[in-house]
């Protein structure tokens, strides 16, 4: 998806200007309404394919609300059994057994902000793959499965903040949009050190 970075900079200008003076002049008017329906027409024209869209699960992580590609997510389980682990960032809730493999499971809240994690409550985990690994997400509450079109993504790269290398977009319904392949590639995720 690529983003049309002169438009946005025009929309801004005009924006600007119209916000400046008290009435646009009869030209700058007719200029603003035409580019909108010209983009308004672009956007009707656009043919609506499959690959235009991709299933996501949403999930909320305290006041945040995310999304996940469908194709990374193993499974949604409630916590049952938490085992802590010791000697291991905050951000590590502990392990869980899963069909007899230990998932290590992460407060991914605690990862991208560094604050304290949340209070246990009525969780679950959702057990997602990417690069090569399988780690558990603690979630509050698990949402539906929905498409999500690319055009209406923002790219997370824009806004250029360190805890950002695991979202990859952010979406018009204000979705977090996690990549679980870059979100795993993170070297906070791995931990080599022994107590």
């Amino acid at each position: 998806m690529s983003i049309d970075w002169n438009a946005i900079r025009t929309t801004i200008q005009e924006t600007q200007q119209t916000l400046e003076t008290d009435t646009p002049s009869p030209a700058v008017r007719g200029a603003i309404l035409q580019r909108r329906a010209d983009q308004l027409a672009e956007r009707n024209a656009a043919p609506n394919t499959t690959a235009d869209t991709f299933a996501v699960l949403t999930f909320t992580c305290g006041n945040e609300h995310y999304a996940v590609s469908v194709q990374s997510v193993l499974a949604v389980l409630p916590i049952r059994t938490l085992t802590p682990i010791p000697c291991v960032p905050t951000y590590y809730r502990g392990i869980i057994n899963w069909n007899s493999k230990i998932i290590s499971v992460l407060d991914i809240v605690s990862l991208f902000e560094g604050a304290a994690p949340s209070p246990q409550r009525e969780q679950f985990v959702v057990v997602v793959q990417g690069s090569g690994l399988e780690i558990g997400l603690n979630v509050n509450t698990v949402g539906v499965v929905t498409e999500i079109a690319q055009r209406t993504l923002v790219s997370a790269q824009t806004i250029g903040q360190d805890w950002l290398d695991g979202i990859s977009a952010v979406s018009a319904e204000g979705l977090t949009v996690l990549n679980a392949d870059q979100l795993f590639r993170d070297p906070r995720i791995h931990i080599y050190e022994e107590a």
